[in-house]
């Protein structure tokens, strides 16, 4: 089967775990992550791709009056493009360092897409969640159900196109940057430590815009000490 369209329905399905009242937790990326790579035949790239990208979300908490940034979909992507990607230099862990960084970029993308798009959703859809309230109190059940199922069609539907749109995108950009890297930038997954440096910036810059302030300054700060003091 074509590993763009098996990714894409995972992606729906997992989508769904996250936005129902399903919540059995496999939408994580770690658990994401190692599904995608059973179902592309790399168990091990795609669980340590979506370990990767759920260390970085280990202090996301989901907060009433936030959107929920859309993990499940950031980390397959995250996963599939890491794996595909290097499928197309036949493994070559001259790139192993730039297509993982890469990877987990497009997955921070997609991870923001989709709360954008969520965010977006949860006001146009106030309308027809008020309709289903108003059914449930006439007894009108069904009307209400079918409601509720179309959400989760919604859910699936998002995911999957942008998943089936995303992935080959992602795969194709690159690997052209790939093919066109100088060689001062190619590196293996040994010299990943340079992204060290930039993840605890990151940290330190959501400080500003988090409300677990003391959190983010602390975690930026210790990682990036811990990480060069350790791989230095």
């Amino acid at each position: 089967m074509n590993p763009f369209l098996t990714v894409s329905v995972l992606g729906g399905l997992l989508a769904l775990d996250l936005r129902s009242s399903i919540r059995i937790m496999v939408s994580q990326p770690i658990c994401g992550g190692l599904l995608t790579g059973l179902i592309l035949g790399s168990p091990a790239e795609g669980f340590f791709a979506g370990a990767l990208f759920q260390i970085i979300f280990l202090g996301h908490i989901d907060m009433r009056g936030n959107g929920i940034l859309d993990l499940p979909v950031g980390g397959v992507t995250a996963s599939a493009l890491y794996i595909l990607t290097l499928r197309r230099f036949s493994g070559d862990p001259s790139v192993n360092g730039f297509v993982l960084s890469c990877s987990i970029l497009f997955g921070i993308l997609a991870a923001g897409a989709g709360q954008a798009f969520y965010v977006w959703w949860e006001d146009a859809s106030v309308v027809l969640v008020l309709r289903a309230v108003r059914y449930v109190k006439e007894g009108r059940y069904r009307l209400a159900s079918a409601i509720h199922l179309s959400f989760l069609a919604i859910h699936f539907l998002y995911a999957f196109l942008f998943l089936i749109a995303a992935v080959p995108l992602g795969r194709f950009l690159i690997s052209a940057a790939a093919f066109h890297l100088p060689g001062f930038l190619s590196g293996t997954l040994g010299q990943l430590y340079l992204l060290v440096p930039f993840i605890g910036i990151g940290s330190l810059l959501r400080l500003y815009t988090a409300r677990s302030k003391v959190f983010w300054f602390a975690s930026g700060f210790l990682l990036t000490t811990m990480a060069l003091v350790v791989l230095g």
